[in-house]
């Protein structure tokens, strides 16, 4: 049975978003409401552990940023902590590759131990036998595993630096540890859709299927402000400006204790203000914050140009990745909520690790 003191903290934040939404979607610019201004709850807030990657992934923007490489403090991770609300659904991850800042697995029990469901989103590279250990005592809620294809050559030549094999292994190996000690872990395998993947979709999603996890989805490629390296692939947006959803569902603090309302902001461009000044709640309902908002629900392209978000070319608000208010509260909405409480709940699920087994030993046998 689902915990109901786990999921109501969960759920009554989603509600307040859909109240918001609903209230938004029917005003025009002309009778817009300070309170249509402000967020109260953040869904999910994006915190970055550190900058530094060691793969160079086609999709990502991380190679035209020119910000410092750093890892985040402990200190101030838990003051980010502290401020938030119990039940509060925070992704440690953001610009670089999470399991490379060494007080990862006790930024994650930190939180976990204060009511913060904690996810993070890692390329896989690093799951040693040892990280493993610690990430399983961590009290994490949710993995995202980044496996761009299972076909070698693609996958190699998307996530740039890799190595095919070895991560393979190693979240297999990752993936059966998990089963056989029986953690309650939701693991899900994500792809990005590009023109080099697409040819062997099929094959990597009936791959991911017989594994043991918990899901496995491609995600439209994103703009990623336009950053994307891989920007020319996405088709010309015909589709007249829609009000976007990330302003009131999302934000990210980076390594520096700065604050970026679009968490797809990866050169820090415009900043709310600094967690080392403020606290995360007072920075998304201070003056930039609101008028970052109050741009996006009047379209006003001219302000958004001026930094650097070039909204109007973005793909997020488009249906097609279903982020516009109205395509938020329609479907996806509900598919993320009941994602969300799939992940915290605590109903026990039968996994059938035979595939895994199998392809485990074959790896190992080829090995000796």
């Amino acid at each position: 049975m689902i915990d109901k003191n786990k999921t109501k903290d969960i759920i009554n934040l989603y509600s307040n978003i859909y109240e918001k939404f609903r209230n938004i979607e029917k005003r025009t610019e002309r009778n817009i409401k300070i309170d249509d201004l402000c967020s109260t709850d953040v869904l999910n807030l994006y915190v970055e552990p550190t900058n530094r990657c060691n793969l160079h992934c086609k999709f990502c923007a991380r190679d035209t940023s020119d910000r410092e490489v750093a890892n985040m403090s402990m200190e101030m991770f838990k003051n980010i902590i502290d401020g938030l609300k119990k039940g509060s659904y925070i992704t440690i991850n953001g610009n670089g590759e999470p399991l490379l800042n060494p007080a990862i697995y006790e930024m994650i029990k930190y939180a976990s131990s204060n009511g913060i469901f904690t996810s993070i989103i890692t390329n896989g590279t690093a799951l040693t036998k040892e990280n493993t250990a610690k990430l399983l005592k961590s009290g994490l809620s949710r993995i995202q595993i980044s496996f761009q294809s299972i076909d070698k050559n693609t996958y190699e030549e998307i996530m740039a630096g890799s190595n095919f094999e070895k991560t393979l292994y190693k979240v297999l190996r990752f993936i059966n540890t998990v089963r056989e000690e029986k953690v309650n872990l939701f693991i899900s395998i994500s792809a990005v859709k590009t023109e080099r993947s697409l040819p062997f979709s099929k094959k990597s999603k009936q791959f991911w299927m017989k594994m043991p996890i918990d899901n496995y989805y491609e995600g439209e490629l994103l703009s990623l402000q336009t950053d994307s390296k891989l920007y020319p692939e996405i088709s010309n947006n015909s589709e007249a400006y829609k009000i976007c959803a990330d302003p009131w569902v999302c934000a990210k603090i980076n390594t520096d204790g700065s604050v970026n309302p679009c968490p797809q902001d990866f050169s820090n461009k415009y900043v709310l203000g600094n967690v080392k000044e403020k606290t995360f709640c007072e920075i998304i309902n201070d003056a930039p914050a609101k008028r970052f908002r109050k741009a996006i629900i009047e379209g006003d392209h001219e302000f958004l140009d001026g930094i650097g978000y070039h909204c109007s070319q973005c793909n997020t608000w488009t249906d097609d990745v279903g982020y516009n208010i109205s395509e938020y509260l329609k479907n996806t909405y509900p598919v993320i909520l009941a994602l969300i409480i799939d992940e915290i709940g605590s109903i026990k699920k039968h996994y059938d690790c035979t595939y895994l087994k199998q392809i485990l030993q074959e790896i190992e046998n080829e090995k000796c």
